[in-house]
């Protein structure tokens, strides 16, 4: 996606949002923005006891690259996030160098 359509998605939407508001944005659960901001992938304010997450960084989150998911297409279970963690790249071809990590 490019900047510009991930900003109008989150068009309506407040500059700084609690985290239920930004799970709400990106239509997840709240576990799931907590852990992101944990991991480091999402960045936030802590303010007190509850962080702010400002719109910027969830337009960040969402277009780095290495966020988007692929679903194998040989193996719709298969989520991976590159070739390494799934043994099989975007063709579809297994890569022979991860051999056993099916």
């Amino acid at each position: 996606m490019i900047d510009r359509e991930i900003t109008s998605y989150f068009k309506g939407t407040p500059d700084v949002m609690t985290v239920l508001e930004a799970a709400k944005a990106m239509r997840c659960s709240k576990n799931t923005v907590y852990t992101l901001i944990k991991e480091g992938r999402i960045q936030a304010v802590r303010v007190g006891r509850c962080f702010k997450v400002p719109k910027s960084a969830l337009v960040d989150f969402m277009s780095a690259e290495k966020n988007y998911f692929i679903i194998s297409p040989n193996n719709p279970d298969c989520l991976w996030t590159s070739p390494s963690k799934c043994g099989i790249d975007i063709t579809g071809k297994k890569n022979r160098s991860l051999k056993g990590v099916l």
